[in-house]
C-alpha cells in the first residue's frame, strides 16, 4: 500500500538538504538552503500527510544548530 509523501520523507530530505546527498556539489550551503526553505514554509498550502509543525520545527532548530556551527 503506497502511503504517499509523508512526515518522515520529509525530514529525510531535509536531513540531507546541502550536504551533497541530492546534488553532487551543493550550490548553497546547508544554512542558505535551510533558511530558503523555511521562507517557503509559509507559503505552503496543501501539506498532504505531512504534519507542518513537526517540520517547521524541525527546520527552525536545523537553522539555529547550523547558525552555532558557522559561528
Amino acid at each position: 500500500m503506497d502511503e504517499g509523501y509523508t512526515t518522515g520523507n520529509e525530514l529525510n530530505f531535509l536531513k540531507d538538504l546541502g550536504k551533497g546527498v541530492h546534488q553532487q556539489v551543493p550550490t548553497a550551503s546547508r544554512l542558505r538552503l535551510l533558511e530558503g526553505y523555511s521562507r517557503g514554509i509559509k507559503l505552503r498550502v496543501d501539506w498532504g500527510k505531512i504534519d507542518d509543525r513537526k517540520i517547521t520545527r524541525y527546520v527552525r532548530d536545523a537553522i539555529l544548530r547550523e547558525k552555532k556551527c558557522t559561528q
